[in-house]
């Protein structure tokens, strides 16, 4: 379990210990999906995919590939160091 996780769980406990209903959940990811999916095939994007397929009218060309990289492997490292910041 995430940090994100756990803290919807915190919040949420109590209010089920008490018997009182869990406020109302805000939009998942597949919800937003379907609601994007149905907006671009009822023309609701035509404006805004007129204007990006107008600014990449002329697409430069790819950058070339990077050479392999000459090492097989490295060597492992010594020490690991970590930092911790609280805001």
């Amino acid at each position: 379990m995430d940090g994100s996780s756990l803290e919807v769980i915190i919040k949420d406990l109590p209010q089920l210990y008490d018997n009182k209903s869990l406020s109302v959940v805000p939009m998942q990811c597949p919800d937003f999906s379907i609601m994007q999916h149905k907006e671009f095939y009822d023309g609701e994007w035509e404006n805004e995919v007129s204007h990006w397929k107008s600014e990449f009218a002329t697409i430069p060309k790819p950058l070339p590939v990077l050479p392999p990289a000459k090492k097989i492997s490295r060597a492992p490292l010594g020490i690991c160091r970590s930092n911790t910041t609280r805001h």
